[in-house]
């Protein structure tokens, strides 16, 4: 009832509008307060929602607040040593845990622990993510200490360090260093307290630091390195010289042992000439040069530490070389020292003849006493040794320089070409040159009049070449001439490449490609080789299959060598394009095509040559080999057609020829699915090809030439349409015919002596001399003429054969069949009539059927006579010379005709001979 009353919406609005009202009165009235006169003692009526709350306030506050982490630290001190390199300390850790099992980081994952204690008992400290953790089992304060060792010892003079600790309160530092008169600097803190030992040789800080997450502690000396005059040292000297261009480069090794008391500082007396280049050596802190009073030089070198044992630096200088008479070779004197020994070795130069003009107070040494330090340091020939004990010697070296051939120092190796021609007169011409340089700055390129670059790119990377005036660079008139032909005196346009240096490979180097996207082992070998069949040595070098694909950054090696080329310096590849206007193209004509001329020799140029397809070259004019359409003499023609006719060669089917070395030599493989194996990887590595600055259509023409030098590259061609070409071999095919057809007719009605005086032979043959050198120039005309010459005696054998005649020949004879029912002659006489009715009468009845059956096969015998006598007329006419030998043409040029023009043409010309001969009617009687 109640619960149904309290459902309504009113009611509900009116209870909860005043229930805070009465909870109000109701806590701010005392307990001990009596209640009213309805109601009993202690008790209080709310609803049981507001129970609920008033029961979870009163637990959240009842409950202590959740720490924001399970420790903290309160209180850390790092003491530690630093030695060489090494690090080894203390770290003593107090915090507070907030709860039971907590992992607590005390140090650094790249440490190397040696002691761990927790609360005064051995603990374990686990590594866990960059840091090793201690844990403990129960909430409170602990200490934690930790021994531990940091770095490598190998490092001596290194004056910084790390250590990786957690974020903690401030820390305290108390630190070792093994140098005195030190400015030391800790990233985050202060110096608290810094003094040196009593005995000079270490240096203890103590510090604070804040809570970064790593301690970093650096240092220098401050010391003032001045000389103690008590020590006492020996040096053993040990110095090489090089012979350069305008100096004498030394290199000297001071070995030096103290013999009492102990430096910091070496104070070395330098002779007058020599200038000091850099100085050298583990304990070398700096050096510099300091000028005495009497205007003499010193070098003060300072060192990293005290020194009281041995030690060495090297000291880099060079002296002027004199021209009237010979270098004295420097030595370096070191202060309050003696010497012990000393060895002196000179290089050789390759453009100079080296001598000593003097060498007082040395002994000359031979090659296998020279120290080892200083063959390891010598890259040049030893030509003279010296070993002496007493200062100072005096050795004077006089050098003359040779006289040298000058070298190309930058070469094209490789120059592949490409030039597109239009019908418009268009030409596009792409280069593509592998160049090793070593002294050149620029690539000096003279492009045609007019040209415009379309693209430049230095081993793929774009870069805008200079523009210069062909003038500036001294050109002649020979290097500005017109490559159109036009006579234009228009001067042409200089571009300047800049080349980069290449790289020198050791014989046990190997060059590396880092592969591109799109690239394949024959693009990478076209670009290091100039050639995509290196790709199998690429391949062979590295391990691959043929059938095994790379991958983009894959690193491969190159090999050094490819077939008979070795490589020894790097090259690198410019790409340039250009488009250059000129006349249009005619229907016959003719057009030279230049390449830019280069400042720079070339060793190899392949050029791809293309015209339109709807032009035929005549004949091409070039200081290049022409590899393709190239033109030959009859002779050399004959020659080749019969070596291609009879000649045979082996063909691939897949395996490696025997002793190649591969396992498969000789096996037979199925090339056609090794090709569907490699197209089925190109698929799969989805291969899209670069799209080229400009498209090759036309038909290609190549050539070539080894050892160009700087000739500059040209090509003469005269061409003509495929229409006037056309006219041509049909004139050359349609005249050949008529010319046979009328010379083998004369020949064979007027004999052979009447046929040679005959108008028609002469003028034949002056026809056959204009048609023969028209084939020298229009490729497909001698063809032609073979073949209307074939056609022609074709021709003239069908006319002289009797068609009649052969066709009476083959056709069965017709003779008279005797019938009975067939009229009877009157003239046979009346005695035959009267007795052929008396024997119809007497046996008409008896013997009707036997007569009828005689008088067929009398009729099949007669048939069966003749045929058999046509068929034995025919063979005989068959076997006649005259008429096999026509026959023998006639099938020959129709089975070969095609195929074998020339055999035909031999074929033919002997059966002629034969008819000319003969000079018979063939199927004569």
């Amino acid at each position: 009832m109640h619960q149904r009353f309290l459902r309504l919406p009113i009611i509900r609005l009116i209870f909860f509008a005043l229930a805070p009202m009465a909870f109000a009165t109701i806590s701010a009235s005392p307990l001990c307060a009596a209640p009213p006169a309805s109601s009993h003692a202690g008790e209080v009526t709310i609803s049981l929602d507001r129970w609920a709350a008033i029961q979870r306030e009163i637990l959240e506050r009842s409950q202590p607040p959740t720490p924001p982490a399970d420790f903290a630290i309160t209180q850390r001190s790092i003491e530690a040593t630093f030695d060489r390199g090494l690090i080894r300390g203390r770290i003593i850790v107090d915090f507070e845990a907030f709860d039971a099992n907590v992992a607590v980081p005390l140090l650094g994952a790249d440490a190397s622990l040696e002691k761990i204690d927790v609360d005064g008992q051995p603990s374990p400290a686990p590594r866990d993510g960059q840091y090793y953790r201690v844990r403990v089992a129960q909430a409170g304060f602990h200490r934690a200490s930790i021994d531990f060792a940091l770095g490598r010892q190998e490092l001596r003079f290194s004056r910084s360090f790390l250590i990786p600790i957690p974020s903690a309160p401030i820390s305290t530092l108390r630190l070792t260093l093994p140098e005195p008169d030190l400015e030391v600097a800790i990233d985050g803190g202060i110096i608290l307290e810094q003094r040196t030992s009593p005995n000079s040789k270490t240096t203890f800080v103590s510090a604070a630091f804040d809570s970064r997450p790593a301690l970093t502690v650096a240092w220098q000396r401050t010391s003032s390195h001045e000389a103690n005059e008590t020590r006492e040292m020996e040096v053993s000297n040990q110095m090489l010289v090089r012979v350069g261009e305008d100096t004498l480069q030394t290199t000297t090794l001071l070995r030096f042992k103290m013999l009492s008391g102990e430096t910091d500082r070496l104070d070395i007396e330098l002779p007058p000439s020599i200038e000091i280049g850099e100085v050298k050596g583990d304990l070398v802190l700096q050096w510099y040069l300091k000028m005495r009073e009497n205007q003499e030089r010193r070098l003060v070198v300072l060192l990293r530490h005290l020194v009281d044992d041995t030690a060495s630096i090297v000291v880099h200088g060079q002296t002027a070389k004199r021209e009237d008479l010979g270098t004295r070779v420097p030595f370096l004197s070191v202060e309050h020292s003696s010497l012990r020994s000393g060895f002196v070795v000179i290089e050789g130069h390759p453009s100079f003849h080296v001598t000593i003009a003097e060498d007082t107070g040395a002994e000359a040494a031979g090659m296998r006493d020279v120290p080892d330090e200083l063959r390891s340091i010598s890259d040049r020939p030893i030509l003279f040794a010296y070993e002496y004990t007493k200062p100072w010697p005096t050795i004077e070296i006089a050098s003359a320089r040779n006289r040298e051939i000058e070298l190309t120092q930058a070469v094209i190796d490789d120059l592949q070409a490409s030039t597109v021609k239009t019908a418009i007169g268009t030409e596009i011409t792409k280069l593509r040159m592998s160049i090793r340089n070593n002294t050149r700055q620029h690539l000096s390129v003279m492009l045609p009049r007019n040209a415009v670059i379309t693209h430049a790119l230095i081993d793929g990377i774009p870069f805008h070449p200079a523009v210069a005036d062909a003038h500036d660079n001294g050109d002649d008139a020979h290097d500005n001439h017109d490559p159109t032909g036009n006579g234009s005196t228009e001067a042409l346009t200089r571009v300047l490449i800049p080349l980069r240096q290449s790289q020198r490979f050791e014989a046990s180097e190997h060059r590396v490609h880092v592969v591109r996207p799109h690239e394949t082992l024959s693009t990478i070998a076209m670009l290091h080789y100039h050639s995509t069949d290196a790709w199998t040595e690429i391949a062979a070098i590295n391990g691959l299959s043929p059938y095994e694909s790379i991958t983009v950054g894959q690193t491969l090696r190159l090999p050094r060598k490819i077939g008979s080329k070795s490589f020894e310096e790097s090259s690198f590849v410019v790409e340039l394009a250009y488009k250059a206007p000129n006349s249009p193209l005619a229907i016959v004509g003719h057009s030279t095509t230049d390449l830019p001329k280069m400042d720079l020799p070339i060793m190899e140029v392949t050029w791809h040559y293309y015209l339109p397809t709807d032009l035929v070259p005549l004949a091409f004019s070039s200081n290049l080999t022409q590899l393709d359409a190239v033109r030959y003499d009859p002779i050399e023609k004959i020659l080749l057609f019969l070596e291609a006719v009879v000649s045979t060669r082996s063909a691939w089917a897949g395996g490696m020829p025997q002793g190649s070395g591969n396992r498969k030599d000789g096996v037979y493989q199925n090339i056609l699915r090794s090709r569907r194996t490699l197209y089925a990887l190109e698929q799969k590595q989805q291969v899209t090809e670069a799209l080229a600055s400009f498209p090759f259509v036309g038909e290609r023409y190549r050539f070539q030439r080894l050892l160009l030098g700087e000739d500059n590259p040209r090509i003469e061609v005269s061409y003509a349409n495929t229409h006037v070409v056309d006219f041509a071999r049909w004139f050359a095919l349609l005249t050949m015919t008529a010319m046979t057809w009328v010379i083998t007719r004369t020949f064979m009605r007027h004999g052979v002596r009447v046929g040679v005086r005959s108008r028609a032979f002469v003028v034949s043959s002056v026809t056959f001399v204009l048609l023969a050198v028209l084939s020298q120039w229009v490729v497909g005309v001698l063809r032609d003429m073979l073949l209307g010459f074939n056609i022609g005696l074709i021709l003239y054998i069908v006319s002289t054969v009797d068609l009649k005649r052969l066709s009476s020949l083959i056709k069965p004879a017709r003779r008279p069949v005797v019938n009975a029912h067939d009229p009877i002659d009157t003239r046979s006489g009346a005695n035959l009539n009267a007795n052929a009715d008396a024997d119809a009468d007497a046996d008409a009845n008896a013997n009707a059927d036997v007569n009828a059956r005689a008088n067929a096969d009398a009729n099949a015998d007669a048939g069966i006579a003749a045929g058999a006598a046509r068929f034995g007329a025919l063979v005989v006419s068959i076997l006649s010379f005259r008429f096999f030998s026509r026959l023998l043409v006639v099938i020959g040029m129709l089975s070969v005709v095609l195929l074998f023009p020339l055999l035909t043409t031999t074929v033919g010309g002997i059966s002629l001979v034969a008819l000319v001969v003969s000079r018979r009617e063939v199927f004569r009687a």
